[in-house]
């Protein structure tokens, strides 16, 4: 028994010095585009500067079902800390998904989209007789677009289309939309949209990828 009381223990120093380790899932559902689902491809999760390390690792993966669902899970250690991203492997290297995803979290990603677009119905109403010298200006300010209608009428003003990067259900692509009579009139609202709590002559809206939008109308009395 003496010989046996430094191996055991040594024995349970070891396993004391064991660190935790935590097992988390990740799921989702990946689209090419707006109707297309990923089919039979690998997607993967990768370390981003984990505890500080600049090198890469991959943590797990899976290949997506004909409905481009995919689902697997990840052990790291309880002590580990860092951003993970998803990447869809390819036959050479990797795109990324999506970024600054949190570690040692279980992820449900419902509907993943590498590319996809969204149409921004812009209507006119209100009781401003337009008159043969007056312009109607709109755009949107960050991006920066703009456009012109001369004597427009009340109704359907225009449609504008947004194509998005990748981007997960849920999130939002902000907009602010500016309108003035006249080129300077559109010049003073594009100034405004860089105001906090101004709203002179402009919408701000929040668009989802894959979906129409119909905006209120832009009123002018």
């Amino acid at each position: 028994m003496k010989r046996l009381l430094p191996l055991l223990f040594v024995m349970s120093s070891l396993l004391g010095c064991k660190n935790d380790t935590v097992i988390s899932k990740i799921s989702g559902t990946l689209y090419l585009n707006c109707n297309n689902p990923a089919v039979n491809l690998e997607v993967g999760l990768k370390t981003i500067g984990v505890n500080g390390n600049s090198e890469s690792l991959i943590l797990g993966s899976a290949i997506t079902n004909t409905n481009g669902e995919f689902n697997f899970t990840y052990e790291v250690d309880d002590k580990d800390a860092g951003e993970v991203e998803l990447i869809l492997f390819q036959n050479q290297g990797y795109s990324t998904i999506i970024k600054n995803l949190p570690l040692k979290r279980d992820l449900g990603l419902e509907n993943l989209y590498m590319a996809s677009s969204t149409s921004l119905i812009l209507t006119l109403g209100g009781e401003y007789q337009f008159t043969a010298n007056d312009t109607l200006f709109y755009g949107i300010s960050n991006p920066s677009t703009i456009s012109y209608q001369l004597m427009p009428e009340n109704g359907t003003l225009d449609t504008l289309l947004f194509n998005f990067d990748a981007i997960i259900n849920g999130n939002t692509l902000p907009l602010i939309v500016c309108y003035g009579i006249g080129q300077s009139d559109y010049n003073k609202s594009l100034e405004a949209a860089n105001i906090t709590d101004s709203s002179y002559q402009n919408i701000e809206l929040k668009l989802l990828p894959c979906t129409t939008i119909e905006v209120d109308s832009i009123i002018i009395n």
